[in-house]
């Protein structure tokens, strides 16, 4: 091939990525400027037809929702003002809601627990207004996920109030009245879970465990799961993937269709541990690996990269169309996407229908009761 038509080729990819770049630009939309996620809390997005609801929480521990069409107008569902701790005054990012619609799409359902504490359910109208508060439903919990089965939705939380992390999950089957306890910590053992995931009409997860002597998060299984009754149906330890190095890893992404298995999970050796956990200081190596869950031995990886830490390790979000995570101020995707971010310091992205909602950081520091960040879709 000549070098005309090369270089008439190059000029063509280029203006499809400047292209991109700029229709992403116009849609990108600044939610605020005073919200946070958190990787372990979800969805933060989600919609009934074409309204698109976000749910987030603002430094000063206040509980939002907004229209993503009326951003500049949310709503206060809760208020955690109350739960700060002394010295930062701001609220611990472990309070982040997660919100899904009803199996009847006609309202919102939205779960928080501040770290540890009894877990709060709301209902709301396609208005945003408060339908129904349910009675806070006692308990050590933190970490609430939303799966959506269609004729119901379950929740499926982190209880540590008998001296260990186990998941519990509700359903609004029977009106979130009830908890069932679905995976089980041994004393003084925590899981740290990634993603939950519907797998047919089961529920699968990837965790690693953290015992209350070490900080350090150990292993990486896959777990598929009934989801009323715990019983496991399907499992694999994974940990042989993480390197002979691993100090800590922290599961994130999940995706599974039939039996086909991406899952993510971000790896950080001892130096880079034990390094102070201030934003983007600390490396690690994120590791997406692929499988079957009826072939434990089938798990590869498919994907291995190093970035900067966002102050928890680095979160990768994961669905049928591929695979999105944040390296300060670049995004890695798969299948390859013009990286057309136009955010420095970017973390916790959530891949949808909708968009890629992230967080982004206005200041230079981060850390668990200090933060202050914005929110983009």
């Amino acid at each position: 091939m000549s070098e005309r038509p090369i270089v008439l080729i190059t000029l063509i990819l280029l203006a499809a990525l400047i292209q991109a770049c700029a229709d992403r630009a116009e849609r990108e939309v600044v939610l605020t400027t005073d919200g946070n996620l958190l990787f372990y809390n979800g969805p933060a997005l989600t919609t009934i037809g074409k309204q698109k609801v976000v749910a987030y929480l603002t430094s000063d521990g206040h509980i939002m929702v907004a229209d993503v069409r009326t951003p500049e107008a949310p709503r206060i569902i809760h208020d955690f003002r109350d739960r700060l701790f002394d010295g930062p005054g701001r609220a611990d990012d472990h309070a982040a809601p997660a919100i899904m619609a009803s199996p009847d799409r006609q309202t919102f359902w939205l779960a928080t627990a501040y770290h540890g504490t009894p877990l709060h359910l709301y209902q709301l109208d396609t208005g945003l207004n408060v339908v129904r508060r349910l009675s806070p439903v006692e308990g050590q919990f933190t970490y609430p996920r939303w799966v959506d089965y269609g004729d119901r939705i379950d929740l499926f939380i982190r209880d540590q109030s008998r001296g260990s992390g186990d998941l519990v999950s509700l359903s609004s089957q029977d009106d979130f009245q009830s908890t069932r306890t679905v995976l089980s910590g041994e004393s003084g053992q925590y899981l740290y879970p990634g993603s939950f995931v519907r797998s047919g009409m089961r529920t699968a997860t990837h965790y690693s465990h953290n015992r209350a002597a070490d900080t350090r998060l150990r292993g990486w299984t896959l777990v598929e799961f009934e989801p009323t009754s715990g019983s496991r149906t399907r499992e694999c330890d994974l940990s042989h993937l993480l390197g002979d190095d691993a100090a800590s890893n922290r599961p994130t992404g999940l995706h599974v269709q039939g039996d086909r298995v991406t899952l993510a999970t971000s790896v950080m050796t001892e130096t880079e541990f034990s390094k102070p956990e201030r934003a983007f200081t600390m490396e690690n190596r994120v590791i997406i690996a692929r499988g079957s869950l009826n072939d434990c031995a089938s798990f590869a990886v498919i994907h291995a990269g190093e970035a900067t830490a966002p102050y928890y390790h680095t979160s990768v979000a994961i669905d049928a169309q591929g695979w999105t995570y944040f390296d300060g101020d670049q995004a890695v995707s798969d299948p390859s996407e013009p990286d057309c971010f136009q955010n420095d310091r970017m973390l916790y992205p959530q891949r949808s229908a909708a968009g890629i909602l992230y967080a982004s950081l206005n200041d230079s520091i981060y850390e668990i009761r200090k933060f202050d960040n914005s929110l983009h879709l």
